[in-house]
C-alpha cells in the first residue's frame, strides 16, 4: 500500500524530462530495518509485535520505478502494485493496490519537487521525489504516519536512472 513510490516533475503539458526507468541504489537510501525498528520502538511490547510485521509488509520497496508521462499527468509503476497516476491538476483520485484496496492519491508540485499522498481509511504515506539537477538521480524521502503510531516512519530511497528511458 505505502510502498508505491515514484512521480516525477508534473508541468502544464506532460515533461517527459523524468520519464524513464530508475534503479534502487541500496547503499545510498535508508536502512528500512531500522527506521520500523527506531518507529515500533516507541510502542509497548505487544503494540510493537503487531506494529513492525504490518509496517514490513506495507513498506517494501521497489527495485526498480517505471515513470511515464502522459496527458493527463505522470503513470508510476513499481513492483506489483497497478499504476498510479499522478494527475498534472494536482486533483486527488482513487487507486487500488494489488489486493484491491482502494486508497485516495494526490500530488503536489512546486519548483523544486513532487509529493505524492495516499490516504487510507489507516493512516497516509507521504512521498516527496526530489531529482538530481541532471535528472539521473531520484531521492525519496518517505513518511508514514497513522493514529495507531507515536511517531511517524520515516526512511529515504535513492534511485539512478536507467539508460533507456520510457515513451
Amino acid at each position: 500500500m505505502f510502498a508505491l513510490a515514484a512521480v516525477a516533475r508534473v508541468a502544464g503539458a506532460a515533461d517527459s524530462t523524468f520519464a524513464g526507468t530508475y534503479s534502487m541504489d541500496r547503499a545510498r537510501s535508508s536502512n528500512l530495518e531500522s527506521a520500523i525498528d527506531s518507529c515500533v520502538s516507541h510502542l509497548g511490547f505487544f503494540r510493537r509485535t503487531i506494529a513492525r510485521p504490518l509496517l514490513e509488509r506495507a513498506n517494501i520497496p521497489s527495485e526498480m520505478l517505471r515513470i511515464r508521462a502522459k496527458e493527463d499527468g505522470l503513470e508510476i509503476s513499481q513492483g506489483d502494485d497497478p499504476p498510479a497516476t499522478c494527475r498534472a491538476d494536482g486533483k486527488e483520485s482513487d487507486w487500488a493496490d494489488r489486493g484491491g484496496t482502494v486508497y485516495r492519491l494526490s500530488c503536489q508540485r512546486d519548483a523544486s519537487r513532487v509529493t505524492l499522498v495516499i490516504r487510507g481509511k489507516e493512516g497516509q504515506s507521504r512521498t516527496e521525489y526530489r531529482w538530481s539537477d541532471d535528472g539521473n538521480e531520484l531521492r525519496l524521502g518517505i513518511r508514514v504516519s497513522s493514529p495507531h503510531l507515536p511517531v511517524p516512519l520515516t526512511y529515504m530511497l535513492d534511485y539512478r536512472r536507467g539508460s533507456m528511458p520510457l515513451e
